[in-house]
């Protein structure tokens, strides 16, 4: 795995819960978008980086026995509870692997959360676009922590909140890493896939429990001492923040998120 990759090395049972949890907020959406795609039967789909491959079978559903979902993924262990057929599991980087030279192409490739975790995350979704075939779709979902903030917090829970933030995107900055990422999209597959572009950002404000804050949550319990690391926080900001997250009377926009699809010419 590479070390770019904030959760490299977490814990198995604690990342499965973040991926998880991330799932419970995202699927819905990401579904929602591929049905507006007009996702159906037939349909050759990869998805890059399933996470816990939650999409998987619903994918499998949609395409049905005439269609086929590839799944590219390093770290295989979170892949658990789906039925093989139509499912391909690839076990490989998505940045070393190419389809068969006779390959006819994709009608829709999927990345969400996977890009931004990347040195070059314009060059794997130009790899991405080169494998549709003509009239497939690019679909994209990418973070943009510079958007997260508290909201109408007290000025000290707010505080803590906004420092863990900063310190959050000084991380990513770190490790070569855009914590802006999902401002890229716009622009990125308007040069890749400019037919039919549309571009959304979704970036609810929750109470602490939500899905979306426990993603945060979730990853502030592995990320603590990274995050303190930074300098723009110490370890009683990100306590307070975890607690926050978890608070049903706090608001907060914990997981701003940047969707944009098109289609290949």
């Amino acid at each position: 795995m590479s070390q770019s990759y904030l959760f490299h090395d977490a814990a198995e049972a604690q990342e499965y819960a973040r991926l998880l949890a991330l799932a419970a907020c995202a699927d819905p959406l990401t579904l929602a978008r591929m049905a507006r795609i007009g996702l159906a039967k037939g349909w050759r789909v990869l998805e890059i980086g399933p996470g816990a491959g939650t999409l998987l079978a619903p994918l499998a559903e949609q395409v049905g026995e005439s269609g086929a979902v590839d799944a590219i993924e390093r770290d295989v262990r979170y892949l658990r509870d789906f039925t093989p057929e139509p499912i391909r599991i690839i076990a490989q980087d998505a940045l070393q692997w190419s389809p068969p030279a006779d390959d006819p192409g994709y009608d829709l490739i999927h990345l969400r959360y996977v890009l931004i975790h990347q040195a070059d995350g314009a060059a794997l979704a130009q790899r991405c676009a080169q494998w549709l075939k003509p009239g497939g779709w690019l679909l994209l979902e990418e973070p943009d922590f510079t958007q997260c903030r508290a909201i109408d917090a007290p000025a000290p829970v707010a505080h803590h909140i906004n420092r863990v933030h900063d310190a959050i995107c000084a991380l990513f900055e770190s490790k070569g890493l855009d914590p802006a990422f999902g401002q890229r999209l716009p622009n990125l597959l308007r040069a890749l896939t400019p037919d039919s572009l549309v571009v959304e950002n979704h970036a609810p404000i929750v109470p602490g429990g939500a899905p979306q804050a426990e993603v945060m949550a979730l990853s502030a319990d592995h990320l603590s001492a990274a995050y303190a690391a930074t300098g723009y926080c110490n370890l009683e900001n990100v306590e307070e923040y975890r607690h926050a997250l978890r608070n049903p009377r706090l608001w907060t926009l914990p997981l701003p998120t940047v969707a944009a699809w098109g289609r290949r010419n």
